[in-house]
């Protein structure tokens, strides 16, 4: 049986689209089996063996579980590296901590934002290039 889109799975709108009962179980599954793709097939009645392809047939409401995640993920990735910044005592794997937190923080395009300044009110400007003189060559 097919349902008809948009569908909310976990809290997430997903893609307006028509999902198999199966197709639905696996969307379902995924994030309880933290996101084992052959166990969440297998919870939905999928072959293991079919993993990679129903995978690749959901790959856009996969990323946009992934991409939940890691949003939701950045208060807190944002959190540690206010405390890690704020102690006075060791942390254990500290380096590792941070360097997760901005990945996190990364991804969702919190931290590293390059800003490129371009100024236009110059005025515009016109180049025009000479013809192309034509090369004979004989060999």
């Amino acid at each position: 049986m097919e349902h008809t889109g948009p569908t909310k799975l976990n809290g997430n709108n997903m893609s307006k689209r028509n999902y198999t009962d199966k197709q639905q179980a696996f969307l379902k599954a995924l994030p309880k089996v933290g996101f084992n793709v052959a166990e969440a097939c297998r919870q939905a009645g999928y072959s293991t063996t079919n993993s990679f392809k129903v995978a690749k047939g959901l790959r856009a409401e996969i990323l946009e579980m992934s991409e939940a995640i890691l949003a939701t993920s950045a208060p807190q990735a944002a959190s540690k590296l206010i405390e890690v910044m704020n102690s006075n005592k060791p942390i254990p794997q500290v380096q590792h901590k941070l360097a997760a937190s901005n990945s996190i923080l990364d991804r969702v395009g919190v931290a590293k934002r390059a800003a490129v300044d371009v100024n236009l009110n110059e005025g515009s400007s016109v180049f025009i290039l000479p013809t192309k003189d034509v090369i004979n060559e004989k060999g």
